[in-house]
C-alpha cells in the first residue's frame, strides 16, 4: 500500500514539474514577446525623435541619435529597462533644443526690429529734407508724402516694405528735381572737368 503511494505521489511529483516548467516557459515566451512589442515601439519612437533632430537643427549625435531603426531594437532588447530613460533623455534635448530655437527667433525679432527702427529714422528724416526743400523752393507738391511731420513717416515706414522705402525717396527726388530744374539747370553752364564723381 506505501509503495502504491509513492508511485503515485513520485507520479504527481513529475506532472507538478512538467506544469511548472511549461507555465515559466509560457511566461517566458510571453515576456519575450513583450518586450518585442516594446522594443518595436522604442525604435520607432527613437528614429521620430532623431527625425526630428535633424529636421530642427538640433545637431545631436551618437549612438542615441542613430537613424537606424534596427540598432535601435537590438540595444533595446538587450537593455529593456534603460530603454525608457533612454527615450526620455532625447524628448528632454529635443525641448532643450525647441526653447533654444525660441530664444534665437526672439533675438533675431529684436535685432530685425532694432534695424527696422534704424531705417525708418533714416526714411523719416530723409523725407524731412525733402519736404522742407519742397517748402523752400516753393515747389507746391502735396500730399501725404510731402508732409513735413516726421512721426507720420515713421510710422508708414515701419509697416512697409523696404523697396517702396526706395521707391518713395527716389520719387521725391525726382520731383524735386523737376522743380529744381526749372529755377535753372546748372549742368548745362559748366564742362565735366569741374566735377567730382564720388563713387568708382
Amino acid at each position: 500500500m506505501s509503495l502504491i503511494k509513492g508511485v503515485s505521489a513520485l507520479g504527481f511529483g513529475r506532472s507538478a514539474v512538467l506544469c511548472a516548467f511549461m507555465l515559466v516557459w509560457s511566461s517566458g515566451m510571453a515576456s519575450a514577446q513583450n518586450r518585442a512589442e516594446f522594443c518595436n515601439e522604442y525604435a520607432e519612437s527613437a528614429v521620430d525623435q532623431n527625425k526630428a533632430n535633424t529636421d530642427r537643427d538640433c545637431n545631436f549625435n551618437g549612438p542615441r541619435w542613430s537613424n537606424n531603426r534596427t540598432r535601435h531594437f537590438a540595444w533595446c532588447m538587450l537593455f529593456p529597462r534603460q530603454a525608457e530613460a533612454e527615450q526620455d533623455a532625447r524628448k528632454e534635448n529635443l525641448r532643450e533644443c525647441r526653447q533654444d530655437a525660441r530664444r534665437e527667433r526672439r533675438k533675431e525679432r529684436r535685432r530685425e526690429a532694432a534695424g527696422k527702427r534704424a531705417s525708418c529714422d533714416t526714411y523719416a528724416k530723409t523725407t524731412m529734407v525733402q519736404a522742407e526743400a519742397n517748402r523752400k523752393y516753393e515747389c507746391g507738391y502735396k500730399g501725404g508724402e510731402w508732409r513735413a511731420k516726421e512721426r507720420p513717416h515713421f510710422r508708414w515706414c515701419m509697416g512697409a516694405r523696404r523697396k517702396y522705402l526706395a521707391d518713395e525717396i527716389r520719387y521725391r527726388q525726382a520731383q524735386l528735381q523737376k522743380c529744381f530744374d526749372k529755377l535753372g539747370d546748372y549742368d548745362d553752364e559748366r564742362n565735366d572737368r569741374g566735377y567730382r564723381q564720388r563713387r568708382f
